[in-house]
C-alpha cells in the first residue's frame, strides 16, 4: 500500500501560504472524522477558525492536503599490577557502553506499528482534489555509486497520551488564568472538555486525541514585521509559555522555528520534541502564536510523554528502498502551483529522484491502541514533472519502514 501526503500550499519562507499548510494539516488531522452532533460540529469550527482565520483556506476540508492509497591472550602482569590493569578494562567497556559486557536487550517493547496513513480529513473521506500519482522511482548518481553508513539499529519508544481529564484541563485553564469551569462539549461519538467563558475571551479545549487549543480574541490585521518580536525573541516567548501553561514538560522541546505572517498582523512559533530528531510525522508538535505586544494570541499542542524506549534492529537501506519502488512508504509530495503538475485524466506523472537518505520517526498512534515513534528511512529528492512548457521539478520526500519485518505488526 502506498500512502500520498501531497501539499498544495504557498510555502515561501514568510508567505502566508506556508502558514495555511500548516494549519491545514494539522486542523485536519486533530479535527477530522464524522461528529455525533453536526451543528455543535460546525460551530465548533467556526470558532477555530475565527480565531484563526489564516487557517481558514486549508482547513474547512483543508484542499491543502491530499492523502491516498499507493518494507586476549593472558597476561604476564602480577600483583598490583594485576589488578590496574583489571579495573582499566572494565572501566573501558563501562565507558564504551553496555553492549560489550552487558548488551542492551532488543525490540523488548514487542512487535511495532507498521507504517500507516494519517487520519483523512474532512468528514467521511480524504480532502482535496481528486487525482492519483503514477511515478518512476531512481536514484541519483551519488545513491547509485553507494548507500552512505546508517546505524545498524535505532531506539523506538513508546509514548504515553496525555489523560483526557476535567482535572487537567482544569489545571491548564488555571495557570493561563481561565476561571471558567471544565465542561464536557460533545465531539464525534464521545466528547471533548472544554473551559470556556461564552463571553469570547480566553479558552482552552482537549480533545480525546490529545490535541489542545488556547485562544484569545486578537485584532487580525495587517501589521510592519518590526512591529512583531525578532525571531530570537519569539522563541523565548513561546517556550517560556508553553512550559508555564503546562502544556509541555520543561527541557523537552527542539530548537523551533518561527514562521513570519505579518498580513495578520503575527507570527508562529512551532516546535517538535528535542528526541528522538528529527521527527517527521506532523505529531508531537506545539505551536505558539503571538501578535503585537508580544502577546500569545494561541496555544497549540499535540505532545506525548515518553514511557519507554528500545533499539530495534534495522533493515539496510537497499531493501527499504525497494519497498519504495514497490510502492510501500508514505510520500510526501509538495506544489508551489495547482493544478501545474497535474494531467487531464487527474494523474500526476513523472520522475522521482532521490538524492539522500537519512533516518527519521514517524508517530505511529492507532486508534486506541499505545503510540509509538517508530524509525523510519527518509528518502529526500526531486519529482520531475514533464508538461507543455517543459519540465518542472518538486521537491518530494518519501518515508520507508526501517525496522526489520519481524519487528512489525501484519
Amino acid at each position: 500500500m502506498v500512502s500520498i501526503l501531497a501539499d498544495h500550499s504557498d510555502r515561501r519562507p514568510g508567505g502566508a501560504g506556508a502558514v495555511d499548510g500548516i494549519f491545514a494539516r494539522i486542523l485536519a488531522r486533530e479535527l477530522s472524522g464524522p461528529p455525533a452532533d453536526r451543528v455543535f460540529r460546525a460551530q465548533l469550527r467556526g470558532r477555530v477558525l475565527a480565531a484563526h482565520p489564516v487557517a481558514s483556506q486549508g482547513a474547512a476540508g483543508a484542499p491543502g492536503i491530499r492523502t491516498q492509497r499507493l518494507k586476549a591472550r593472558r597476561s604476564g602482569v602480577r600483583g598490583p599490577l594485576l589488578g590496574l590493569a583489571l579495573v582499566a578494562v572494565l572501566a573501558i567497556a563501562l565507558i564504551a557502553g553496555r553492549g560489550v559486557l552487558f548488551p542492551e536487550p532488543l525490540a523488548r517493547l514487542g512487535k511495532l506499528p507498521e507504517l500507516a496513513l494519517e487520519p483523512p480529513s474532512g468528514q467521511g473521506g480524504a480532502a482535496g482534489p481528486g487525482y492519483t500519482f503514477d511515478l518512476t522511482y531512481s536514484l541519483s548518481p551519488q545513491l547509485s555509486a553507494g548507500w552512505p553508513v546508517l546505524p545498524r539499529r535505532a531506539e523506538a519508544c513508546r509514548l504515553k497520551p496525555p489523560a483526557l481529564s476535567e482535572q487537567h484541563v482544569a489545571d491548564l485553564a488555571a495557570r493561563l488564568g481561565i476561571t471558567a469551569p471544565v465542561v464536557q462539549e460533545g465531539w464525534q461519538d464521545g466528547y471533548l472538555l472544554a473551559a470556556d467563558p461564552g463571553d469570547g475571551g480566553p479558552s482552552i479545549r482537549m480533545f480525546p486525541s490529545g490535541y489542545t487549543i488556547y485562544m484569545r480574541p486578537y485584532d487580525y490585521s495587517p501589521v510592519a514585521p518590526s512591529e512583531l518580536p525578532s525571531d530570537q525573541k519569539a522563541l523565548e516567548i513561546a517556550r517560556a509559555w508553553l512550559v508555564s501553561s503546562g502544556f509541555v514538560p520543561e527541557g523537552s522541546l527542539g530548537p523551533g522555528q518561527v514562521d513570519l505572517d505579518p498580513e495578520n498582523g503575527m507570527l508562529y512559533v512551532r516546535f517538535k520534541p528535542a528526541a528522538p530528531e528529527p521527527i517527521v510525522s506532523i505529531s508531537p508538535f506545539a505551536i505558539v502564536q503571538i501578535g503585537r505586544g508580544e502577546t500569545v494570541v494561541m496555544g497549540s499542542a499535540t505532545w506525548f510523554l515518553h514511557d519507554a524506549s528500545s533499539p530495534y534492529p534495522l533493515r539496510g537501506v537497499a531493501e527499504a528502498w525497494e519497498l519504495v519502488e514497490n510502492g510501500d512508504g508514505l510520500l510526501e509530495f509538495e506544489t508551489r502551483e495547482f493544478p501545474g503538475p497535474v494531467g487531464e485524466d487527474n494523474v500526476v506523472r513523472g520522475l522521482a529522484t532521490a538524492r539522500s537518505v537519512s533516518l527519521g520517526w514517524w508517530l505511529a498512534a492507532p486508534a486506541g491502541e499505545v503510540p509509538y515513534l517508530i524509525p523510519v528511512y527518509v528518502f529526500s529528492g526531486e519529482l520531475s514533472v514533464p508538461g507543455g512548457g517543459g519540465t518542472a521539478e518538486y521537491p518530494f520526500q518519501v518515508w520507508a519502514p526501517a525496522v526489520t519485518e519481524a519487528y512489525i505488526q501484519r
